[in-house]
């Protein structure tokens, strides 16, 4: 994951729905069904706009309590998740 790079979600051809406190999207092109958590659902909403890896993490970091290793642990395996299955520019 490039620290330095702006990331930025693909929101085109997905299908959004809340469900309770989680999100549920669907990729229309994979047929994929992607359910995100409350975190997961802050880091989708915060990368609407292109963010590099660096500013999601002191963003994330500044609103949880959790130590930096496992915040850029988990975010980056998100976002590797996300990115594989296509779905930021």
């Amino acid at each position: 994951m490039n620290l330095t790079k702006a990331i930025q979600r693909k929101s085109e051809n997905v299908l959004i729905t809340n469900l309770g406190d989680e999100l549920v999207m669907m990729h229309l092109e994979t047929g994929n069904y992607i359910t995100l958590n409350n975190l997961a659902r802050v880091i989708w909403e915060k990368i609407e706009n292109p963010v590099t890896a660096d500013e999601l993490i002191a963003y994330l970091l500044s609103k949880y309590n959790v130590s930096e290793t496992q915040c850029k642990h988990e975010t980056y395996k998100f976002l590797d998740s996300l990115q594989a299955q296509g779905l930021l520019l």
